[in-house]
């Protein structure tokens, strides 16, 4: 018990091994044929170790299993990634994952109130188990006891076939866990079965631990893990990485497209289109300035310039009148007249 209290942080409390070893012998492979494919997901991994307990215990009975690991503080992700098949460390808020293609979820949420007074058991129930679990999809719930009514009328309304078992006498006393096995209905539904099942978890948050089952009990009982529906296509957290930029950047074709469009073309490429009506000698001015026309032309050479020009006429022997106006200059270099200045 020492060494459970111990690995307590932020809310964060490990399963103990033997108590993920009593729960993981409660579970049954969902086909008969082997190399059936089952997707089990821990959002709250820490290290991994539940979830590749369950996985081996799967695996023995002949399934093919995947699995998939969310843990928000990095160094417990790290050691995840060492024994579980994706991991991902960032919070479950920013994870973008295929919906309803869990064959089973273990859920082992932080103890503690949010900022806005709600239990995190709470949120990490309502969010996570809402769209992951696929309908038939097996909830694997470990909770404080006294936490269950808080998630009775959710677990009623989205879970049927709901068993309830504690922790064996030697680890219940340190945080008094439940272990709540239950199968995602199709739809949430609340009729009068949904409220009788509230009514009884309400009354189990409210007793001790005799009302319920240690696990090591022999009841003989087990839970069946469906096969999966459909693959995770999808599976991944809300950071854009710099690898997966270069990655996407390099299959774009943006950088040859920004540089057709910053490099000038060719002079050979260039082509004066025909006016709709012959220019006129402003227009002609205008084009040489602009650079449009001009330049080396056989034996002269013709540049232009626009600039503006301030002129000041007096009105009155007290206020005069100022406008502005641009004046196009030509300037044309010719070896028999010299520099002719046309304006």
């Amino acid at each position: 018990m020492a060494n459970l209290g111990a690995e307590a942080k932020a809310g964060y409390f490990a399963t103990p091994p033997e108590q993920t070893e009593l729960i993981a012998n409660k579970l049954i492979f969902g086909e008969d044929e082997e190399g059936e494919k089952v997707n089990i997901c821990d959002p709250c991994a820490g290290e991994g170790t539940a979830l590749k307990q369950i996985a081996e215990t799967l695996k023995k009975q002949g399934g093919e299993v995947t699995t998939f690991g969310i843990e928000l503080e990095e160094s417990r992700a790290q050691k995840a990634k060492e024994v579980l098949g994706y991991v991902i460390a960032d919070g479950y808020e920013a994870i973008r994952m295929t919906n309803q293609a869990l064959s089973l979820m273990y859920l082992n949420p932080p103890y503690q109130e949010t900022r806005n007074k709600e239990r995190e058991e709470v949120r990490f129930l309502r969010d996570l188990t809402d769209k992951r679990l696929q309908p038939g999809g097996l909830l694997i719930f470990v909770i404080p006891q006294y936490i269950l009514g808080k998630c009775s009328g959710m677990l009623a309304n989205r879970f049927e076939e709901i068993s309830v078992y504690r922790f064996t006498d030697d680890f219940y006393p340190v945080f008094k866990q439940i272990v709540l096995f239950g199968y995602r209905k199709e739809k949430s539904s609340s009729g009068p079965k949904a409220r009788r099942t509230r009514d009884w978890l309400k009354s189990i948050a409210e007793s001790g631990p005799g009302v319920v089952p240690a696990l090591d009990k022999e009841d003989e009982a087990t839970y069946t893990v469906p096969v999966t529906d459909k693959e995770v296509e999808l599976f991944r957290d809300g950071k854009v990485s710099i690898d997966e930029v270069k990655e996407v950047l390099g299959e774009s074709n943006v950088f040859e497209r920004m540089e057709r469009m910053i490099t000038p073309p060719e002079e050979s490429e260039v082509r004066m289109k025909s006016p709709v009506m012959p220019l006129k000698l402003a227009h002609m001015g205008t084009a040489i300035a602009a650079g449009a026309v001009g330049g080396n032309m056989g034996n002269h050479i013709v540049t232009g310039t626009t600039s503006k020009v301030s002129e000041v006429h007096e009105r009155t022997e007290e206020t005069v009148a100022r406008t502005e106006k641009m004046v196009t200059t030509v300037k044309v270099f010719s070896p028999e007249h010299g520099v002719v200045k046309l304006e």
